[in-house]
């Protein structure tokens, strides 16, 4: 798994629907998984997370258990490519290039960025989470989906430099903009051929 970034909104949106619709023995599954993500990942930047592959605490038999709720990222990553992804998973961290939906991602991107805004506007935790991390928060504090906009360290451990760059990093920026006028450039593509 890549980690994957989401939104507080998102991550307890997760914690809430686990809560409501798994019974103590189901949710007990994830919560193993998701110790197990972090004690594998422990210490490590995102560079080097980034190279651990380790299954989605919330895949049970390949499928996605949360996949009402489940994060912008997830839902707008796509790929062309069954070869690449195996590849990508199977040789992490050597930069195969995956052919992915660029509009999609674009749009998906743009949903995220404004959720964050709104977060931002309304003086709350804007920053993205690491999803795992942030979901073992919000999982462990039955009350946080009703607090949080009051608590604004409860996320802490979840975000940050080290953990995941956050909104307008000029990191998350550029790979925005290139994302953009990659899309833009290949809409103009099949515009003038059409």
């Amino acid at each position: 798994m890549v980690p994957v970034a989401a939104s507080a909104p998102e991550v307890l949106a997760i914690a809430t629907f686990v809560r409501e619709r798994f019974n103590e023995e189901r949710r007990a599954a994830p919560d193993r998984r998701v110790e197990a993500n972090i004690a594998a990942t422990e210490g490590m930047d995102m560079s080097k997370r980034d190279r651990v592959r380790l299954d989605c605490p919330f895949l049970e038999a390949g499928k996605c258990t949360v996949y009402e709720v489940r994060p912008i990222a997830c839902r707008g990553y796509s790929s062309y490519s069954v070869e690449d992804c195996r590849e990508d998973f199977e040789h992490s961290g050597t930069g195969v290039e995956g052919h992915t939906n660029g509009l999609r991602e674009l749009v998906f991107g743009a949903i995220r960025e404004g959720l964050a805004i709104a977060c931002k506007l309304a003086s709350v935790e804007h920053r993205l989470l690491e999803l795992v991390r942030a979901y073992k928060i919000a999982s462990e504090d039955s009350t946080l989906a009703e607090t949080w906009r009051s608590r604004p360290g409860a996320f802490e451990t979840a975000t940050g430099e080290s953990v995941f760059p956050g909104p307008w990093s000029d990191e998350l920026d550029q790979e925005f903009e290139e994302v953009y006028r990659e899309t833009v450039n290949d809409l103009e593509r099949k515009k003038g051929t059409a």
